[in-house]
């Protein structure tokens, strides 16, 4: 039965050509002129550059220095180039390079702010978007670099970068940085070795960076593409719970209840409904966005199990309103929330400008309104994250589809006698 209700309420949403206007053809084209209209979507907007960077150590560079000079001092070599080794280690701690000459030097101190943490601590701030960069030191880090150096060892220590590539032109300052680190590493050894007289290969550049998550920077097409189908796939919600109005309005609700059929059943052909029509809106949105922008998807199977959780989500609020439509005898509660709740959360949620842009305390309740969590997930499948990333925006629109189904049972229930049971 409850798949006859289903292709009922399909049938009707196909017959109103202005309801497949609302959620197929407006937001696109406003996905077309706000892309095209903003091009590339980052920092640039921002007047002032700024960077965060937080750095922890995994190992002790004083402790991994004394290991590598007792190295030394154990090898079968002429005192005097032992000596002109461990001196030249004395002067060379790449570690203690980095925090004071590089990060903490008067030029950089300006443009970037630095914070030291443990490696625990900083793990947790790679998700924190107030970021630029996370450097990991590993261990023996400081070992490898002077085994490297002066011992040629073939394996090139990293340090292990996170970026935040929302934060463009911060990111590409700490990249020039840290390139320059790579470029001062490269003189100290040249300087080194030539007092050690340790042979080296002429020009060759020492040392890496490894970025870690490194996610491709996002373009405007592709904000606005998810944020504009965030926006309009709520309106699925208020449309769906209108026309469940009008069944009662038109008798099809008293047929169906005369039929022995649980209501219940009923509501649960609205969600159903809802959740089905929500996942082909979005659907069709992304697939032309895809033809005809290039909008793609680092992971197909990410996009459609957030695209599974926005329709439970949003089929959940469609029963509520429902539910509140037919104790109010009126289709009021879909109406308001299509003429204002939509807006508000739309720009709570980053559908109209990044949540970057809104003050501190809107940009943290912005992950937990459906239509943000849906966009924060979306926009993190996009740049290649992985499930445990988007795990926490994928909860939070089950919870809402669960939380919005219990309340329709517990209004419906409460005052069930006001709309004929």
């Amino acid at each position: 039965m409850i798949f006859r209700l289903v292709q009922k309420d399909l049938t009707l949403f196909l017959r109103k050509p202005q309801q497949l206007m609302v959620i197929l053809l407006m937001p696109f084209v406003l996905i077309t002129i706000l892309g095209n209209a903003l091009g590339s979507l980052g920092e640039s907007t921002q007047s002032s550059l700024k960077a965060n960077v937080i750095i922890a150590q995994e190992g002790n560079e004083e402790a991994e220095t004394k290991k590598f000079a007792e190295e030394i001092a154990n090898m079968p070599v002429p005192a005097e180039q032992k000596k002109a080794i461990i001196q030249g280690t004395e002067k060379l701690n790449p570690i203690a390079i980095l925090k004071h000459n590089v990060l903490g030097s008067d030029v950089v101190k300006s443009m970037i702010t630095v914070k030291e943490m443990t490696v625990k601590e900083a793990k947790k701030e790679r998700k924190n978007k107030e970021n630029t960069a996370v450097i990991i030191v590993p261990q023996n880090f400081s070992y490898e670099v002077l085994q490297h150096m002066f011992l040629k060892k073939k394996e090139t220590p990293t340090l292990q970068v996170t970026y935040n590539e929302k934060k463009e032109n911060a990111v590409k300052l700490v990249q020039d940085i840290l390139s320059s680190y790579q470029k001062q590493l490269t003189l100290q050894s040249n300087l080194s070795q030539a007092v050690a007289k340790v042979p080296q290969e002429e020009g060759k550049i020492f040392g890496a960076v490894k970025a870690v998550h490194q996610e491709k920077p996002l373009s405007a097409i592709a904000y606005y593409t998810i944020a504009m189908s965030m926006m309009f796939v709520m309106y699925v919600a208020s449309t769906m719970a209108s026309y469940s109005y009008m069944d009662k309005e038109q008798h099809v609700y008293d047929r169906i209840i005369i039929s022995n059929l649980s209501p219940y059943v009923y509501f649960g052909s609205i969600f159903c409904s809802t959740a089905l029509i929500a996942f082909l809106q979005l659907s069709i949105l992304f697939g032309l966005a895809a033809l005809i922008y290039h909008v793609y998807w680092a992971s197909i199977g990410l996009f459609f199990i957030v695209t599974a959780s926005i329709s439970l989500a949003v089929a959940g609020l469609g029963v509520f309103l429902a539910v509140l439509n037919f104790i109010s005898g009126s289709s009021s509660a879909s109406a308001i929330f299509s003429s204002v709740v939509v807006s508000i959360l739309a720009l709570i949620g980053g559908s109209f400008v990044p949540t970057s842009q809104l003050p501190a305390s809107l940009q943290n309740l912005s992950e937990f309104v459906p239509n943000g969590a849906g966009l924060m997930a979306y926009l993190q499948v996009v740049q290649g994250y992985s499930f445990s990333d988007i795990q926490t925006s994928v909860v939070v629109l089950l919870l809402y589809g669960l939380v919005f189904l219990m309340l329709s049972v517990f209004v419906f229930n409460r005052r069930k006698g006001e709309v004929g049971i």
